[in-house]
């Protein structure tokens, strides 16, 4: 298999060329294609995933809705988790 990754332009009528390399021989290939959305000037194209490893430790570097100390966050989580399970609405 060959994974290529580019950045053309598509056309107004939609079709889209590729120049492959010499070691994708010529006949019938299975393709997958995935098309992201254009960007701004200056965006990156890829986000950042919110969970990344820090040495030997995953860290979470994303945002959180949450206040408060961590106990607290855990305990109204717990709260809501049982509360779903018997069928009750979480606060």
């Amino acid at each position: 298999m060959t994974t290529l990754e580019t950045t053309p332009i598509v056309l107004d009528d939609r079709r889209l060329v590729l120049q492959l390399p010499s070691e994708v021989l010529p006949g019938e290939h299975r393709v997958r294609v995935e098309i992201d959305p254009p960007t701004e000037e200056g965006q990156s194209q890829e986000e950042k995933p919110p969970m990344m490893w820090e040495g030997n430790v995953l860290v979470y570097g994303g945002t959180s809705d949450f206040t408060g100390d961590i106990q607290q966050i855990i305990e109204q989580a717990r709260e809501d988790r049982a509360r779903t399970i018997w069928g009750e609405t979480p606060l």
